[in-house]
């Protein structure tokens, strides 16, 4: 039986990829720096690894991440989180020695993943984008707001999914969110605001401009509430948003896996593409419980291994994350009534987290949280 060591377990992708390939027939490793992580109570997880910080100690990590690439014979490692990919980038030909490394370069990854620069390697490739710019001051970011309607959107120009990212209504307020945010990222982006349904369009690239699989979703709630992560969401089939992934994996030549987030503008009805995830994604299980097991996929692409493009799936399908994603969104609610009534006849196929056949991870995740009393960085996510 082959194996597969997955990281970065305190995440629900991560415990997505540790049922989906150990169902698939894998066996599987997983790992994170704490063993209170919500894939590594998985029953389907065979070996638990715990590892040495790799923010606080990344010469450890990497020692021990080759140590067992060395004691085990792996088929392929599994990097969930984008920092720890980079780090393991830093090894990769080391790494390439003792398995496979299914992934994009890191200065692949670091150039699609910079939201300033998507909006031109977009344009480029006919896809339409929000309206952006990269104020340095405030003198520039008064000026770039003058060319834009209000509200805008204020973000960093590299960051995880929605961290970061704030709304201003008036120019006072842009400033006030622009200087708070500058103590925290060194790069700033002014955005026009899109308002419209938001979707995710995910794909496998086999870096030569070739489109493996594709899958789409539309977020009906999120946590936070104005465009964080799904808390439940369900899968669509569009042709627009294939054709656009299509054009864009093809475009960048993109190796590996990545999901495009979209909004489509309730004033034209086109999709706007907001930016590119050069990752495997939050909401992983929605794609793997609608008919498209992106991690077998990626294994059998790194394999060698040839396949017909997997672009059907079932619509339809709902998932989401009951605790603590639908909880969070609720209590965060104005219409707390009507928000209680929604959670109650909450409709869904597969919860991301609880299964019955494999109910722990459900208590691993509650439990994870004391992990945010003893790690700086998981505190920062927190702030931004």
């Amino acid at each position: 039986m082959e194996k597969v060591l997955i990281t970065d377990g305190l995440w629900r992708k991560s415990l997505a990829a540790v049922r989906a390939l150990a169902k698939a027939g894998y066996w599987v490793s997983a790992g994170e720096k704490t063993p209170l992580a919500t894939a590594l109570f998985s029953r389907f997880a065979n070996k638990v690894l715990v590892y040495p910080n790799p923010a606080a100690a990344p010469q450890k990590f990497l020692d021990f991440i080759l140590a067992e690439l060395k004691k085990e014979q792996y088929a392929a490692i599994f990097l969930m989180e984008e920092e720890t990919l980079l780090l393991l980038d830093t090894a990769r030909e080391e790494i390439e020695k003792l398995t496979r490394f299914p992934f994009a370069s890191g200065d692949e990854i670091r150039r699609l993943r910079d939201k300033a620069r998507l909006p031109e390697i977009a344009s480029s490739l006919g896809i339409s984008t929000p309206r952006t710019f990269e104020p340095r001051d405030l003198e520039e970011l008064r000026a770039d707001a003058a060319l834009l309607p209000p509200p805008w959107v204020l973000k960093p120009a590299v960051s995880s999914g929605s961290r970061g990212r704030v709304y201003a209504a008036d120019l006072q307020e842009l400033e006030t969110r622009f200087e708070r945010l500058k103590t925290a990222y060194p790069r700033i982006l002014l955005q026009e605001r899109i308002l419209g349904e938001s979707f995710a369009a995910s794909g496998l690239g086999d870096g030569k401009g070739k489109l493996l699989a594709f899958f789409a979703h539309q977020r009906l709630r999120t946590y936070p509430l104005d465009g964080g992560p799904a808390t439940l969401a369900q899968s669509v089939k569009s042709p627009e948003l294939e054709r656009l992934t299509r054009e864009f994996f093809s475009g960048v030549e993109w190796y590996g896996v990545g999901q495009l987030e979209f909004i489509r503008d309730q004033r034209q009805g086109s999709f706007q593409l907001l930016e590119f995830n050069p990752r495997f994604w939050g909401s992983l299980q929605l794609a793997v419980g609608s008919g498209v097991n992106f991690p077998e996929l990626l294994l059998k692409m790194a394999k060698g291994e040839s396949f017909e493009p997997v672009t059907d799936y079932q619509e339809g399908f709902l998932g989401g994350w009951f605790f603590p994603g639908e909880v969070l969104s609720f209590l965060s609610r104005p219409d707390k009534a009507q928000g209680l009534k929604e959670l109650l006849s909450r409709p869904q196929n597969q919860d991301f987290i609880y299964s019955p056949e494999d109910w722990r991870p459900l208590a691993g995740k509650i439990l994870s949280g004391i992990n945010w009393l003893f790690y700086p960085e998981l505190r920062r996510i927190l702030k931004k």
